[in-house]
């Protein structure tokens, strides 16, 4: 399955301010403010670096990179979940592999 997924991005996130010239205002507007919450996500990984967590190796945690394509993963394949025991969690849209 991780196979299957995508390595390079051409969404609001990944563009370069140059991008963001080149595209119509409103556009460019939701565009930096995706990325805004991609570089809070990654202020957040830096400071929780030094947090304990047996599952995630400090390879992964000070990897910025993965992150970054950890979110754009959920950010191009996820739904929120509308029912009421989750809360709004994000969910990850399963491929069916025969």
């Amino acid at each position: 399955y991780l196979a299957s997924l995508p390595r390079y991005f051409s969404n609001g996130p990944s563009m370069t301010p140059f991008c963001y010239n080149c595209i119509p205002s409103y556009l460019t507007e939701l565009c930096q403010k995706e990325r805004a919450t991609m570089n809070q996500l990654l202020m957040l990984k830096s400071l929780s670096a030094n947090l304990p967590h047996e599952w995630l190796g400090d390879e992964t945690r000070g990897n910025a990179d993965l992150w970054k394509w950890a979110y754009q993963i959920v950010l191009t394949r996820a739904v929120t979940s509308s029912s009421p025991s989750t809360d709004g969690d994000e969910r990850d849209v399963d491929v069916d592999v025969d």
